[in-house]
């Protein structure tokens, strides 16, 4: 014999229970979810233990890790971002040119340093500045080191845009040139003017249009030259 017929309000109500069954799992999973989360988020389970410092070289490696553990340790990493102990650091240790962050799960933090590098010595009071891109002062030396230009550049008359000029300049060679480079000079911020080991001098002018000055000197350099004006780029001159 045939089962009864499943009437249409059965059904409806079928529907609705079903409907409420789902909505109270998906609570209750939401629920579970946010629980865990606060877990990981709020209590010591993820907790920062260790702190792992790479890429020092002047600045203390011991020193910088202490800094960091004393900052961060105990904190729950999902609650770290790298951006923010990356912040952290570089405010604390300037001499960091960036600073790379990453989470090493469940406890660690590894914390990669590059430095700023000096690429030009400026004479000062107590001997050398050297000194970055930027104009940082990386270190003081008594004595300028083999093998970085000096810059020949008196602040007080010339001005500090006559040091960022000639920044610029140094700056925007290439590697090689950096290292066959002896001096540079700036009487202002639109006379910068180079000095090759080699002995031939290069008028560079202002540090508009570095890199297309850098380009054209390094291709007349290979004339050997005594002098190079590449003040105007496009239309250089040599001697």
């Amino acid at each position: 014999m045939a089962g009864q017929p499943i009437s249409l309000e059965a059904k409806r109500d079928a529907a609705r229970r079903r409907k409420r069954r789902n909505i109270w799992i998906t609570i209750a999973a939401a629920a579970a979810l946010l629980g865990l989360a606060a877990v990981a988020f709020f209590s010591p389970v993820l907790a920062c233990k260790s702190v792992t410092v790479t890429g020092t070289d002047r600045l203390d490696q011991a020193e910088v890790r202490k800094s960091v553990s004393e900052e961060y340790q105990g904190t729950p990493l999902p609650r770290l971002t790298a951006k923010s102990v990356g912040e952290f650091v570089a405010e604390a240790y300037p001499l960091a040119a960036s600073v790379r962050v990453d989470k090493q799960w469940p406890h660690g933090l590894r914390v990669r340093v590059v430095e700023r590098q000096p690429i030009a010595a400026l004479r000062a009071k107590s001997g050398f500045d050297l000194v970055d891109g930027t104009g940082f002062t990386v270190d003081t030396v008594a004595k300028a080191p083999k093998g970085l230009p000096v810059l020949d550049v008196n602040v007080r008359s010339a001005g500090v845009k006559a040091v960022t000029a000639a920044l610029i300049a140094t700056s925007s060679l290439t590697e090689d040139l950096q290292k066959d480079l002896k001096t540079v000079s700036a009487k202002s911020a639109t006379s910068v003017e180079l000095t090759m080991k080699s002995g031939t001098r290069i008028r560079w002018g202002s540090a508009e249009e570095s890199d297309l000055k850098a380009k054209v000197a390094g291709e007349l350099l290979k004339q050997k030259p005594e002098y190079i004006d590449v003040s105007v780029p496009k239309a250089p001159t040599t001697k």
